[in-house]
């Protein structure tokens, strides 16, 4: 479902909207993982595909491999 690839995800105050504004992640992992999800939705990448490696992606994306780990655990934790 949707809706758990944002797990995570909360929503951002924003100067006199009070708690309300943009969704934003709260960790590089959990916003790698809604990137990398939002690609599979979108048909960049179709099933059976194999992700890059953690090196490709945490050099694409700025983040350590470590990051490219957590984001990666969280997507197959969702199915």
């Amino acid at each position: 479902p949707e809706d758990m690839a944002l797990a995570g995800v909360r929503a951002a105050p924003e100067a006199g909207r009070g708690a309300g504004g943009p969704l934003v992640a709260e960790r590089l992992s959990d916003r790698l993982a809604v990137r990398l999800a939002s690609h599979i939705r979108g048909g960049n990448l179709k099933a059976g595909d194999r992700l890059p490696t953690e090196a490709q992606l945490s050099a694409e994306h700025g983040v350590s491999r470590a990051t490219v780990r957590e984001a990666v655990h969280q997507l197959k934790s969702l199915g």
